[in-house]
């Protein structure tokens, strides 16, 4: 079982860093999901995008 210690240290370092050149894409139907996957994400170093459909990640995709 991880120490609840060393677990906070790594989540304050995750949030101390700066942000790096990676991008995390959530793709879903459901805008509700994407919305709060992302705020979940929000305080990781990486760039968090999210699209609604396939379709829409896959345009994102193309001009990354």
């Amino acid at each position: 079982m991880a120490d609840p210690k060393d677990e906070k240290e790594q989540q304050a370092k995750l949030e101390h860093q700066e942000p790096i050149d990676t991008s995390i894409l959530i793709v879903d139907d459901e805008r509700s999901l994407t919305q709060s996957l992302s705020r979940g994400l929000r305080k990781t170093p990486y760039r968090i995008r999210t699209a609604n459909s396939g379709t829409e990640a896959l345009a994102m995709m193309e001009v990354e």
